[in-house]
């Protein structure tokens, strides 16, 4: 099922990337460019993560109206 794959590419990528709470802390010179990030607190989703549930729930493209 592609949610349990989802479920296990993620927590494979948690294992090499750091959290954006650490990676500020550690790396603050280094701005967010992109690609992956995830975040150690569970009330915070990054922005284009819930673009991309919100389009796979109505049917339409990510980018479609305000959010």
């Amino acid at each position: 099922m592609v949610i349990k794959d989802d479920e296990a590419d993620e927590a494979f990528l948690q294992t090499l990337i750091r959290p954006e709470e650490d990676r500020l802390h550690l790396h603050p010179e280094l701005p967010w460019r992109g690609g992956y990030r995830w975040f150690r607190s569970a009330n915070v989703i990054p922005m284009e993560r819930y673009r991309e549930r919100r389009a796979t729930l109505v049917g339409g493209s990510a980018g479609a109206g305000p959010v």
